[in-house]
């Protein structure tokens, strides 16, 4: 067009148009050169270097681990109280949801009065009822006799211990 222009085919305002149009067709290109070249700096480098895939695999490892979690494993032998769950309901992270009873090891602590103390030794074998499995006769060893108890919650220098039963098993 601009070839015309000069030998008059044209018109002056025909010519302007074209060096017009020709120099936004060249902006044009060079706005998407620079479009091309931003998107490959942010795909980064190939495979496993990528930064999106490094954080995909990330993503996906989180996840994994957080299905392997969803598991409750019992680290012993036992049972499980104090569990009441409803449909729908979320543990959150450091909460309590139930109580675990291990049966390898119980320990059982026993209140006497001092008088009754005297032909108490740790070595004895004791059987011992409890209130919640009548009928049942649960046989162990007394670990430990203290001759003072503190009925407080405390375990502060100075106060006194509790005796302590080890049933056998």
């Amino acid at each position: 067009m601009l070839g015309l222009a000069e030998k008059g085919v044209v018109s002056d305002s025909e010519a302007d148009k074209a060096r017009a149009n020709l120099a936004t067709a060249r902006a044009n290109v060079a706005n998407a050169q620079a479009d091309l070249e931003r998107a490959n700096r942010q795909l980064g480098a190939e495979g496993e270097e990528n930064s999106q895939i490094k954080a995909a695999l990330l993503a996906l490892e989180k996840a994994q681990l957080d299905l392997e979690r969803t598991v409750v494993r019992a680290p012993t032998n036992g049972g499980v109280s104090n569990f009441s769950l409803s449909e729908g309901f979320y543990a959150s992270a450091g909460q309590p949801i139930m109580t675990f009873v291990s049966t390898d090891s119980i320990w059982i602590e026993a209140y006497f009065r001092e008088n009754s103390l005297g032909n108490i030794q740790p070595g004895n074998e004791v059987e011992i009822a409890l209130d919640f499995a009548p009928g049942k006769v649960v046989k162990g060893r007394i670990s430990s006799v203290d001759w003072g108890v503190d009925w407080g919650q405390s375990k502060q220098a100075g106060k006194l211990h509790k005796p302590t039963i080890k049933p056998a098993g």
